[in-house]
């Protein structure tokens, strides 16, 4: 009779134990598998470096060089010369893929400052990229790029800048945003 209620014991223990191993091996499975919320086909950007060239001969600041790199699973950056229509025409947000904010420090704070074009919109300098889609089956998209802006862009001259820049795709998901340090600039 002893061992018939060890037995029993056991086997309850044994099964309680195989209860809860199922339990942690089914969330550890769930886990494993990819979330729709958090899978994305949006690029995915880094900032890999600033540069600020100076003027030959001259104690001024002439050019900033941002290295940007890229990554995309399924290799839709880009527009080609007849994406100007729907989302894409000129006018819309979509016309660029890349975004470029700039802001100077002014008094302490960061600012968009307004375009001398038009005094409802801010200065930036955005960009249409041309389609980087490889060509073949496997469409996996790297590499890198350089942007060059002037410090002292239509005669504006702060002496601090940064830029927060982002990246759509063909199917308008944005990229995660990067942000520079802010860049001292020597002004003429």
């Amino acid at each position: 009779m002893k061992i018939s209620k060890a037995v029993s014991l056991n086997l309850a223990f044994l099964r309680i134990l195989l209860i809860i191993s199922l339990a942690l091996i089914f969330s550890g499975l769930s886990s494993c598998t990819p979330d729709k919320n958090t899978t994305t086909n949006a690029p995915v950007i880094e900032l890999l470096d600033v540069i600020v060239y100076p003027f030959p001969n001259k104690d001024a600041d002439s050019l900033i060089e941002i290295n940007i790199g890229y990554t995309d699973i399924n290799g839709d950056i880009g527009l080609s010369d007849v994406d100007t229509f729907g989302d894409f025409a000129f006018g819309r947000q979509a016309f660029y893929n890349l975004f470029v904010d700039y802001f100077v420090k002014e008094s302490g704070n960061w600012i968009k400052p307004v375009s001398p074009f038009d005094p409802l919109d801010t200065m930036n300098f955005n960009e249409r990229l041309p389609n980087l889609t490889p060509t073949g089956n496997n469409k996996y998209l790297s590499g890198s790029m350089r942007l060059f802006i002037p410090v002292a862009p239509l005669g504006l001259t702060p002496d601090l800048v940064k830029f927060r820049i982002t990246m759509w795709d063909r199917e308008l998901n944005a990229s995660n945003s990067i942000e520079t340090k802010e860049i001292p600039l020597k002004q003429l």
